[in-house]
């Protein structure tokens, strides 16, 4: 049965479409066309870009500022043609409300004209302009019309035919037709590249930028595109066909049930970010980790003595038991995206200096094994035991996730302690299998029987109330980085300034209510962690932050380095950077930054950049670093006052210096009358 492979990849590559879709229906808007939604409320229109929804810029009239679509793309003197063809309605000029000065509504304008959407400091420069250009056209066509109502209208003598007419506002280029222009210039840059990218010679790495720049090109065109743009999609889908059709070939050779199987397998490495397995409870087994594992138990020591390397073996080929050809693993090998193979070729690398060397890499032509210290080799061969496992994790029969794949040491190669031809052994595929990430982290290296003993037998017996609180307490923790990215946003802009509206007491406030927020949803936690009696859940509880990091990352966001090397001085010691020990100290310094000018900002955070020097040269610590900002200015002491938690670092401080002024003075005083 014949499959269209390439049809089957162009769907999974619209998969980060789909986010955009999701996010309209989530917003109610309805589905008009490829990419383009309307808010039925009010009829704007919006095109699926990535992940995002953009509004669709259109170009408002005389006619109550109704507007037709702009078609993405198209050159401006295609845009000329048009509106030379369909005499549309002169563009209505602005009409300023009283009150309002003709900056302000220039600003507005220009804020406007973005849609909301951040624009490179070049676009808003003209945009400004433009703004600054219809305002005065505004004020210049309402002092006519004050004329014209004053003075008798008189008969306009007709320009003779060698006279250049006088230009109106009509006469220049829109903004649309700017914008629309700089769209153009982009995608035909972008079609350029790709044509670049289909005259070379095909290779693996190359079909992966092509894919990528084509994706990029798609983002740029939406639903509309030019005729340039066509004529490369129609050659790109000739060009693509040709590059899996070996691949396709042979897959269209196969049964019907290996033909489903392997386009699945190829299709689903399509998906690969390359995400990293983090967060609470992630490199933990599930409860579903640990019922699979539990039922294949028996079979597997029943079967296997996995001390024995000839009987690990024979366990690595019951696993690893689809037939793959190397014609299959070489073809499907060269579609793959490049950022996969760049980090298989790196999967289970478990020796340094010589061992390193001596990498287990495949085999050659000749059968001859392959040793080294990775690459594109390494990559191929764990492809193929992806292909031979079927996708699915070797310990506990669950999918594998395509983004946190490990390769796993059956006999663990830690334990061959030096030895180099035991490690040569353990580093060998017959000691190899696949696993999700969680599972290779919980198994270690430990044999497999202390990998039962120790991580699943004891949660084998664990009942529904375990794992239910289990997972509330991971999910609560894994949802705080989120939290505090959104409130993150609320402090500063994308552009890394503070937000306009914020002030002191304000980003305190919320600072104190996040705080609250976690101190509260802990100790409601901590009434199931305790119930449990479960030592695991317990320090999971414990692990739980009740102050906030968010300080000390709204410093970094504003360019300053978030700590500095205790070790500094210690000979031998490695470059490190050390946070200080509280997020106070972080509070101090964005509290005494908010609301002050840029000039002042500036002198805050160089004062802090040579606060942080001063306690790495002086090796004082934060107690040093609090010193220096206090004796020099860095930090608002009227403010940090105001709040006890704050004023119990640095006020002792600023206490401090004043006694010892006041001291000083008093010598001097002294010194100049003596008694």
């Amino acid at each position: 049965m014949t499959r269209d492979v390439f049809k089957y990849f162009k769907h999974v590559r619209s998969l980060q479409e789909d986010k955009g879709s999701e996010k309209a229906a989530e917003l109610g808007y309805q589905h008009q066309a490829r990419g383009v939604y309307i808010d039925p409320k009010t009829q704007k229109r919006y095109k699926n870009v990535g992940d995002k929804l953009e509004p669709i810029v259109v170009e408002p009239t005389a006619d109550k500022g109704s507007g037709e679509e702009k078609s993405a793309g198209k050159p401006l003197s295609q845009f000329r043609k048009d509106a030379a063809a369909s005499q549309p309605t002169p563009t209505a000029l602005p009409q300023i409300p009283d009150g309002v000065s003709d900056d302000e509504f220039a600003a507005a304008k220009a804020k406007e004209f973005t849609g909301g959407r951040d624009v490179t400091p070049e676009r808003k420069e003209f945009l400004d302009k433009v703004s600054k250009t219809l305002v005065a056209l505004g004020n210049r066509q309402a002092a006519s019309e004050v004329t014209d109502e004053e003075e008798p209208e008189t008969p306009k003598e007709e320009p003779k035919a060698t006279e250049e007419p006088e230009k109106t506002a009509d006469d220049f280029p829109t903004l649309d037709d700017k914008i629309a222009e700089k769209d153009g210039e982009e995608e035909l840059n972008k079609v350029n590249e790709v044509d670049a990218l289909m005259n070379e010679e095909p290779s693996a790495e190359n079909i992966a930028d092509l894919q990528d720049t084509m994706l990029e090109l798609r983002k740029l065109t939406g639903k509309q595109s030019t005729d340039a743009v066509q004529k490369s999609e129609a050659k790109y889908a000739k060009y693509m066909d040709k590059v899996f059709k070996p691949f396709e070939d042979l897959v269209n050779s196969m049964d019907e049930k290996k033909q489903n199987s392997f386009a699945a397998l190829v299709a689903n490495a399509h998906k690969f970010t390359g995400r990293s397995n983090n967060g609470a409870g992630l490199n933990s087994l599930g409860q579903f980790d640990v019922k699979q594992l539990a039922l294949a138990k028996k079979r597997m020591f029943d079967n296997y003595d996995f001390d024995d390397k000839e009987s690990v073996e024979k366990y690595v080929r019951s696993v690893r038991n689809n037939e793959v050809t190397d014609e299959l693993v070489d073809t499907s090998f060269e579609i793959l995206p490049k950022k996969l193979k760049q980090t298989w070729g790196k999967k289970g690398m478990a020796g340094k200096g010589e061992l390193g060397k001596n990498h287990f890499l495949g085999y050659d032509k000749k059968g001859k094994e392959m040793r080294g210290q990775g690459g594109v080799d390494r990559a191929k061969y764990v492809w193929r035991m992806y292909l031979e496992q079927g996708g699915v994790d070797a310990y506990t029969g669950l999918p594998l996730n395509i983004d946190n794949i490990d390769l796993e040491h059956i006999r663990p190669a830690s334990k061959a302690e030096g030895d180099l031809d035991e490690f040569r052994t353990r580093e060998h595929e017959k000691n190899w299998v696949l696993v999700n990430s969680n599972v290779n982290q919980a198994k270690s290296d430990l044999t497999m029987n202390e990998f039962f003993e120790k991580q699943v037998d004891p949660l084998s017996s664990k009942g529904d109330d375990y794992w239910k609180t289990r997972s509330e307490i991971f999910d609560y923790r894994n949802s705080i980085p989120s939290k505090e990215s959104e409130l993150m946003s609320s402090f500063v802009d994308k552009d890394a300034n503070i937000v306009e509206s914020m002030t002191g007491e304000l980003f305190m406030e919320m600072m104190e209510n996040h705080e609250s927020g976690l101190k509260n949803t802990k100790k409601e936690l901590g009434i199931g962690a305790d119930s449990s009696g479960d030592k695991e859940i317990k320090d999971a509880w414990k692990s739980i932050e009740t102050q906030s990091k968010l300080a000390k990352e709204l410093t970094t966001v504003l360019g300053l380095p978030r700590g500095y090397n205790k070790q500094k001085n210690v000979e031998g010691s490695k470059p490190r950077s050390n946070s200080m020990g509280s997020d106070n100290y972080y509070r101090g310094v964005f509290l005494s930054i908010i609301g002050k000018s840029p000039e002042e900002q500036e002198k805050i955070k160089n004062t802090y950049r040579d606060a942080i020097r001063h306690a790495e040269d002086s090796g004082g610590g934060d107690a040093a670093f609090a010193s220096y900002m206090v004796e020099n200015g860095g930090v608002d002491m009227e403010r940090i006052n105001k709040y006890k938690a704050l004023s119990k670092i640095f006020k002792p401080l600023q206490e401090s210096i004043n006694y010892g002024r006041m001291t000083i003075d008093k010598l001097k005083k002294s010194l100049r009358d003596p008694l």
